[in-house]
């Protein structure tokens, strides 16, 4: 799917899990970006480009926790970039261009 400037998709998601994998690939031009919300009553995982930089914040219910890119890797080039989010119970890894990991 493509999407410009206020475009979005919603799914209902009944069923929750331990695991999760999102994957993300983006070209945007955009320095600051809501790239993804999914959020139930009191969960959620928030994916935005922040002055380039890309955040992902998660609560599942033990207090918010934070992923960011690495320092000074900007995601707002105009360059194709993949973004992948695993999380298997407390553990979160993000990784970019399945060459940064954090």
């Amino acid at each position: 799917a493509s999407f410009f400037g206020a475009s979005y998709v919603s799914l209902p998601l009944q069923e929750a899990r331990s695991a999760t994998e999102i994957s993300l690939r983006l070209k945007t031009h955009r320095a600051d970006a809501l790239l993804l919300l999914a959020a139930g009553n009191t969960d959620y995982c928030l994916v935005v480009l922040e002055a380039g930089a890309l955040r992902v914040r998660i609560n599942l219910g033990a207090g918010e926790s934070e992923l960011s890119s690495p320092p000074r890797l900007r995601l707002d080039d105009l360059f194709w970039h993949e973004v992948k989010i695993s999380r298997n119970t407390a553990e979160m890894i993000l990784t970019i261009d399945n060459i940064h990991t954090t």
